[in-house]
């Protein structure tokens, strides 16, 4: 229900905002037309009514044009949300945690270095927002712990040690590895 709350205050705020950039650039659009008209002296008044529709399209063209440069160049990178329990999560918050492990399945697919994850501690709810850096894709969690560094997956010096791969099958089974691969996503220390 948050979600679905959070996504439609995201679309009214980008639809006022589309409407004010819009009246900002009428405005100026106004005014680049008045001070045309008067450095080459032609009274607004005399144009006849096809040219206020013509130079009505060409500005509504511009405004529509600058809109959708405005939202493509100040939209932020994609967000992925993904869940983690309170001991990932307060890792990942500390800095302790870099890498995130996944299944390389359709969702984590969509993942691109630059993009944001939002992820939401599934016990207390705190959400927390991290860049993704890069992207380590293996075939399997064994391929996995043999080259990244354990210490930034979540592990700590007491647990290194009994560290294994068949420590995912808890969350991603043998047979969705074997379809999908894996990924160590790396974030941002921020």
């Amino acid at each position: 229900m948050k979600k679905k709350k959070q996504k439609i205050r995201e679309a009214l705020l980008e639809g006022v905002m589309e409407i004010v950039l819009a009246m900002i650039l009428f405005a100026i659009g106004f005014l680049v037309c008045l001070g045309v008209s008067s450095v080459f002296s032609v009274d607004i008044t005399e144009l006849d009514f096809d040219w206020f529709v013509l130079i009505g399209i060409i500005f509504l063209a511009v405004i529509i044009a600058v809109i959708s440069f405005v939202k493509r160049s100040c939209k932020s990178k994609d967000k992925h949300h993904m869940k983690l329990q309170s001991a990932p999560f307060e890792k990942i918050k500390s800095g302790e945690k870099t890498i995130e492990l996944r299944l390389f399945d359709e969702k984590r697919q969509k993942i691109k270095p630059g993009d944001r994850i939002v992820f939401t501690n599934t016990t207390t709810g705190e959400t927390l927002t991290k860049r993704v850096v890069k992207l380590h894709r293996f075939e399997s969690f064994v391929q996995l712990y043999e080259v990244l560094p354990l210490l930034q997956c979540g592990y700590t010096a007491e647990d290194i040690d009994t560290a294994h791969p068949s420590d995912m099958e808890v969350y991603y089974s043998a047979e969705e590895q074997e379809k999908y691969g894996v990924v160590g996503i790396e974030l941002h220390r921020d």
